[in-house]
């Protein structure tokens, strides 16, 4: 990202090398991002790594048909809802959920600041 494809090649490749998969020989976006897929997969970073590239609105808007879940940001869990019936959930990644909300302190200490909804 910095221009240092020397040092990201090495370090990528030095991660492949160690589980035995093939070294690849040019860095780029697409690389890094299968990268961090396949490696972070169970490690809940695939959700912030689609918002900070902003590639979430495809693979986050989708029609659910049996299961809803919800994240609890309280203590980062998942409740998962059974739908029996027909009824087809749909998740919508609008723009707006790239951004995080405007901390209720940094708006109280400015009054030209306001918190779109």
């Amino acid at each position: 990202m910095l221009g240092q494809d020397v040092d990201g090649l090495a370090a990528l490749n030095e991660i492949r090398s160690r589980v035995g998969m093939p070294l690849v020989s040019e860095l780029n976006m697409d690389a890094i991002a299968k990268e961090r897929k396949v490696e972070l997969f169970f490690e809940r970073h695939r959700y912030w790594d689609l918002k900070r590239w902003r590639k979430a609105k495809t693979p986050l808007s989708v029609n659910y048909n049996g299961v809803d879940f919800t994240y609890d940001v309280s203590n980062y869990s998942y409740e998962f809802r059974i739908n029996t019936g027909t009824e087809i959930i749909q998740r919508q990644f609008r723009n707006e959920h790239y951004y995080l909300p405007i901390p209720l302190t940094e708006i109280n200490t400015n009054d030209v600041i306001v918190q779109k909804k």
